[in-house]
C-alpha cells in the first residue's frame, strides 16, 4: 500500500478521529446486525470519497478505474496486517488443516 508522509498524514488525523468516533458512537436504527448495519455506513463513506474524487464529470476510465487501485491497495494492506496473522494464530492454536 503506498504510504503517505507524516506531514500528510497529520492533515487528515483531526478529520479521520471525528469520522471514526461517529461511526463508532452511531445509533443504528435497526440494531439486530449492527455490524452489518456500520458496513452500510462505512461503504457510503468510502463509495462517497471514491466518488469524488475519481467519478467527477469530464473522469476518464483511466481516472475511475483508479479507484479500483485504490481499492485494491487497501484489500491488500488490510488481508496483509489483519487477515493473515489472525489465521496464522488460529492456525497455531488449531493446527493446520
Amino acid at each position: 500500500m503506498p504510504y503517505i508522509n507524516k506531514e500528510d498524514r497529520e492533515r487528515y488525523r483531526k478529520p479521520l478521529e471525528t469520522l471514526i468516533y461517529e461511526l463508532q458512537n452511531a445509533e443504528i436504527e435497526d440494531s439486530d446486525n449492527c455490524i452489518g448495519n456500520i458496513r452500510g455506513h462505512i461503504a457510503y463513506i468510502v463509495f462517497k470519497i471514491l466518488k469524488e474524487m475519481y467519478a467527477f464529470d469530464g473522469a476518464k476510465y483511466s481516472d475511475r478505474s483508479e479507484a479500483l487501485a485504490v481499492l485494491s491497495s487497501v484489500d491488500d494492506e488490510f488481508k496483509s496486517r489483519f487477515l493473515r496473522p489472525y489465521e496464522q494464530e488460529k492456525r497455531t492454536i488449531n493446527g493446520d488443516v
